[in-house]
C-alpha cells in the first residue's frame, strides 16, 4: 500500500476522514440491516449482515487503488479511503464479535 498516513496530522484531512468513515459506516451499516430485515431476516440476522458487511474493507482499498492507477484518485484522497477501511473493518470486526 502506498497510503501516506502523515497527511492525517492536518485538522482538515482529519475531519475529512471521520466524516468519511461516518458516512461509510452508516450507508453500509443500514443499505445493508435493512435490505436483510425487509427480505425476511430476524433483526438479530439482519444486524449480524450489517455488521459483516461493514467490516468488508476489502472492495474499497482494491477499488481505491484501481482509481489511484487510473489516475482518477489523489494520492491524499487513496489515503482517506484507505484510512476508511481499516478504521470501518477494526471497528466492525470488534463491535460484533459476540453475534
Amino acid at each position: 500500500m502506498t497510503a501516506d498516513l502523515t497527511i492525517l496530522r492536518h485538522p482538515n484531512f482529519l475531519i475529512l476522514t471521520l466524516g468519511l468513515i461516518l458516512i461509510a459506516s452508516v450507508g453500509k451499516f443500514s443499505g445493508a440491516f435493512a435490505g436483510a430485515y425487509w427480505g425476511g431476516l430476524t433483526r438479530r440476522e439482519a444486524l449480524a449482515l450489517g455488521c459483516a458487511m461493514n467490516a468488508r474493507g476489502a472492495t474499497e482499498v482494491i477499488v481505491a487503488s484501481i482509481g489511484l492507477s487510473m489516475g482518477v484518485l489523489t494520492q491524499n484522497l487513496y489515503t482517506l479511503i484507505v484510512t476508511m477501511a481499516m478504521i470501518t473493518t477494526m471497528i466492525m470486526r470488534r463491535r460484533c464479535a459476540g453475534l
